[in-house]
């Protein structure tokens, strides 16, 4: 997915070593996933629709708005666009330990699986959802990763 993400972001397809550094970068916004957020998707009745706890999980993030720290500092418009990207590339990185964390805590007791830092940002997902390789799950992020779109 992170080859698309690139083409997407740029209008072009990325070399070798920009989709290594793209996800690294990834990896390592992920590693900073903020444990209070995780303890509030985790303190969440598990009667809550699931999409429910996303949206509750997603705003548990937004202490660490890059935007929010700009916004609060006045920093002109003109630079929105720079703070946007920096929370879009986060909360990428973020929402599959938090949505991967809800799916374990409604259909596994809770019991959490770890994140593989060696494997892609789908192949790392699918681990912590306890899919095994991932690649039907690469193969359904590539798929509709521009939902949205049209």
């Amino acid at each position: 997915p992170e080859a698309l993400w690139w083409l997407l972001l740029t209008g072009d397809a990325p070399t070798a070593a920009e989709l290594r550094a793209l996800a690294e970068e990834l990896r390592r916004r992920a590693a900073g996933t903020p444990e209070a957020a995780l303890a509030v998707v985790d303190a969440l009745p598990r009667s809550v629709p699931p999409m429910t706890q996303l949206g509750i999980g997603v705003l548990a993030l937004q202490p660490g708005s890059v935007f929010r720290q700009a916004y609060r500092s006045g920093a002109p418009k003109s630079e929105y666009w720079a703070h946007t990207l920096e929370d879009a590339l986060t909360l990428i990185a973020r929402v599959p330990r938090v949505a991967a964390r809800i799916y374990r805590n409604r259909y596994h007791g809770g019991r959490q699986l770890p994140c593989d830092a060696a494997l892609d940002w789908g192949g790392s997902y699918a681990a912590m959802l306890g899919l095994g390789s991932g690649e039907a799950l690469r193969m359904h992020l590539t798929l509709h990763a521009e939902h949205g779109g049209g």
